[in-house]
């Protein structure tokens, strides 16, 4: 499979392999996500599923607890997938890439792939998946602040400035229900303090 061939390009070397990827004809980002990132991601659910640890350790088979034990893998990597997304908007709408290429768009998603390559360990157990998971999904991070340095000549600062806002952005609709949530249960106490109950 060609994306288990970037995967290893970008773990041998980041740069060489994103080089490769933004001389490949345009792409849409639900395009390249389709065919590249599900393919990664699909793996996830599934290696919980069949993970035998839980089970052997007597793991409760309920719907409930099987959702849980398959959701937060499986959303993790998507985390990391959709800061990538926005990262790659924020830079592509500022200013051009440095190099050559005719689709500025989707270079970030490509850095974002290891992040999708935990499924395996997910096979041992969910939990060491999430963790290494969450590791890939720190040197994706990685590459991508190094590629916005190198690409689109950013300064350290700069990128780093970029990223915080990326993951502001990603963060604001948890922290918007966060805040709903905290007003509506002060209003509730408040309501108790004032009718005496």
């Amino acid at each position: 499979m060609a994306v288990l061939a970037d995967l290893r390009s970008i773990f041998v070397d980041w740069r060489a392999a994103l080089d490769s990827f933004l001389s490949r004809p345009p792409a849409s980002a639900r395009t390249y996500f389709l065919s590249n990132h599900l393919l990664l991601w699909i793996h996830i659910p599934l290696f919980c599923l069949l993970s035998p640890l839980p089970w052997i350790s007597g793991a409760k088979f309920s719907i409930a607890a099987v959702a849980g034990r398959l959701l937060l893998p499986a959303l993790l990597p998507l985390f990391f997938f959709a800061f990538a997304f926005v990262f790659d908007r924020l830079l592509a709408y500022e200013k051009p890439p440095a190099i050559d290429s005719s689709r500025p768009f989707n270079g970030m998603l490509f850095c974002a792939l290891p992040a999708f390559a935990g499924g395996l360990f997910h096979l041992v157990h969910p939990l060491f998946g999430m963790i290494m998971t969450g590791l890939f999904g720190a040197y994706a991070v990685l590459i991508c602040l190094r590629a916005a340095v190198s690409v689109w000549e950013l300064s350290v600062p700069q990128a780093m400035l970029r990223a915080v806002a990326a993951f502001t952005i990603i963060l604001l609709p948890a922290l918007a229900v966060s805040a709903v949530f905290h007003i509506v249960m002060t209003f509730r106490v408040l309501t108790q303090v004032l009718s005496g109950s």
